[in-house]
């Protein structure tokens, strides 16, 4: 270790900030694995927010003058216990520790001589295991390029949270210049919180687990219409800052997800919306998809054929090179398929001036002003049908052998 790095490491007092609720039967733990550290120069800045069982002796009983114990009058949530610790603390670096989670002895130890190497560091994070209920993994996973992970991390980091809170060193003059946390925020501070450091300053990275983070029943993103606020609250604040919005299609993707299980159809409705507005997503690839997503290896593939169909710059430009390649007029189209993949698209082909004849599906009825036929009466001048459905292909042989037509399947649009 050079003599730049030893006088660093020996003036730099770190403030520990522990926010904790109702958590006596694992503080312990967790004040213990700050307390162990190989680093010593620190103070621990415990936040108690109104728990009401017996944290406070629990912790009086620990005799350690490092330990500054402060109790809120009221619950006030996990951001603004924080941001309470961060005004009380007294070091120049800022570290966070959850009630419930154990560090590695060596972890400040090796965060203060990764942040001592390039003074462009705004903060640094390490790896951490999680310790779920029945699975136990790596985040971020330990194959994924460093290049990724250090440095100009924001647009990586919109894509995919990998700082959890436990594992950041901050610098306290870095928070004095781009705020605390966003208490405002019931869910996903921490991301919010790390983007922000990563639009002004550069992230250092080990590429170590020095942390131990187990899942907690009660944990707030475990709330999912908070947590679905809370991203989208991300993502309308954030995506304005990159250039290319179409690489976040699988983050979106993976979002909606979570906001298609909220239960509150006010706040359902409002994520959707937010969802559309942000241009990469429009209201057919979500109303396609905006479903209970389950496992089964048929949805699979389909998630996986929209993600690709959507990839592409401008759909309805595929669209209309397949149609233009078959010599026809307008009432020789028809889709087949009436749910919402073929009404949405009745109206993208409306607006691109290629209207189609009808849609074929088993009812015979007008709805919102579209013709849905059944195929009984196919009418004789169709010479294109474009199935709605992906990965049909005994339907499409079926419709093939009862109508002499050609058929293009949407999928071959990709």
């Amino acid at each position: 270790m050079n003599e730049k790095i030893k006088d660093y490491i020996a003036n730099k007092k770190v403030s520990v900030i522990i926010p904790t609720y109702n958590r006596a039967t694992t503080i312990i733990k967790s004040i213990n694995s700050v307390l162990n550290q190989t680093y010593s120069n620190f103070e621990i800045v415990v936040v108690d927010d109104n728990s009401d069982d017996n944290t406070k002796d629990i912790i009086k009983q620990i005799q350690d003058d490092r330990i500054i114990y402060i109790k809120n009058k009221k619950n006030l949530g996990a951001a603004s216990a924080r941001n309470i610790g961060i005004k009380n603390a007294t070091g120049e670096l800022i570290a966070f520790q959850d009630s419930d989670d154990e560090w590695d002895k060596t972890k400040i130890e090796k965060q203060i001589k990764k942040l001592s190497e390039n003074e462009k560091y705004g903060a640094v994070y390490c790896a951490f295991m999680y310790i779920g209920k029945e699975s136990t993994y790596q985040i971020p996973d330990a194959s994924e390029p460093i290049s990724k992970l250090e440095g100009n991390i924001f647009e990586n980091l919109l894509q995919r949270n990998t700082v959890s809170t436990q594992t950041l060193l901050v610098k306290k003059s870095v928070l004095n210049s781009i705020g605390m946390f966003n208490d405002k925020l019931k869910a996903l501070e921490d991301w919010e919180l790390a983007l922000r450091i990563s639009r002004e300053f550069l992230f250092g990275y080990i590429n170590e687990c020095l942390v131990n983070v187990y899942y907690s029943e009660n944990s707030v993103n475990n709330n999912i219409e908070n947590s679905s606020l809370a991203q989208i609250y991300i993502y309308d604040r954030y995506l304005k800052f990159v250039l290319d919005k179409r690489k976040y299609i699988d983050s979106i993707l993976y979002m909606l997800r979570t906001i298609n299980k909220v239960q509150n159809k006010k706040v359902y409705e409002e994520c959707i919306n937010k969802l559309v507005s942000f241009g990469i997503l429009d209201e057919f690839s979500l109303m396609i998809i905006s479903k209970e997503i389950n496992r089964s290896e048929r949805f699979i593939k389909k998630y996986n054929f929209f993600i690709d169909l959507f990839s592409h710059d401008n759909f309805t430009k595929y669209i209309k090179e397949n149609i233009e390649n078959i010599e026809n007029n307008n009432n020789a189209i028809a889709l087949y398929g009436a749910g919402k993949i073929g009404k949405i698209l009745y109206k993208i082909l409306k607006e691109e001036k290629f209207k189609p004849r009808c849609i074929i599906d088993k009812n015979n009825i007008i709805e919102d002003g579209i013709t849905i036929l059944s195929k009984n009466i196919l009418p004789k001048e169709i010479k294109l049908i474009i199935m709605t459905i992906p990965y049909e292909k005994k339907l499409i042989e079926q419709i093939k052998s009862e109508f002499n037509v050609k058929v293009i399947m949407i999928e071959e649009l990709v």
